[in-house]
């Protein structure tokens, strides 16, 4: 039988935020996962203070949607570099 998940709302002033493994300035914050039945989705909450980083990695088997708030920031998709700014956007 499978279960249904119940409906989350929650502030992410709510949810404490913790350092990023390998990273300089960032920070993470889970803010839906499988620990709220969620098992296939995450919602993920990344705060870089300026000239922070995080480093350079690939996860082949999931993707990642990411939409910027405020800021700006380069990232590298495979052989490029893109700057995306507050209101972009990105699939990997």
């Amino acid at each position: 039988m499978t279960r249904t998940p119940s409906p989350v709302v929650r502030s992410s002033a709510a949810v404490k935020a913790s350092t990023v493994e390998r990273s300089r300035g960032a920070e993470i914050q889970i803010l839906v996962g499988p620990t709220d039945g969620a098992p296939n989705f995450v919602t993920r909450r990344f705060t870089i203070a300026p000239g922070g980083r995080i480093p350079t990695h690939r996860h082949d088997s999931i993707e990642h949607e990411q939409f910027m708030l405020s800021g700006s920031m380069v990232l590298g998709l495979g052989q490029r570099e893109v700057e995306v700014s507050p209101g972009d956007a990105v699939f990997i």
